[in-house]
């Protein structure tokens, strides 16, 4: 039988504990939705906002890289990622900062 605590930390824990690809999917659809409003935004009025493409480009980067990877699964909660993980999540979270800073400049920002 489960304690209080352990119990708690599994309600707490939530969706990304129990499916990472489908947090990451959420993640990444959050990033598009960022994009998407802000091209919205750009054909409505001529006018949009430099942090939320940063935001987006973020998201999406990152989470195509858990939606792609997952997360590894360790017995104990609050272990460590493997390098190999956390430098892929900082590499393509970054290239999307990077793709949304040129999307930036091309839009004369």
């Amino acid at each position: 039988m489960k304690s209080v605590e352990e119990h708690s930390h599994d309600v707490v824990a939530g969706l990304a504990a129990r499916s990472p690809r489908l947090a990451g999917a959420f993640v990444t659809l959050l990033g598009l939705a960022a994009f998407a409003f802000n091209f919205a935004m750009i054909a409505a009025d001529g006018t949009y906002k430099e942090v939320i493409f940063l935001i987006g480009g973020v998201c999406a980067g990152a989470g195509l890289w858990v939606l792609i990877t997952g997360r590894t699964q360790h017995s104990y909660p609050a272990s460590k990622p493997p390098l190999w993980w956390t430098l892929g999540i900082i590499s393509l979270a970054g290239l999307g900062a990077l793709g949304a800073f040129f999307i930036i400049r091309s839009l004369g920002g």
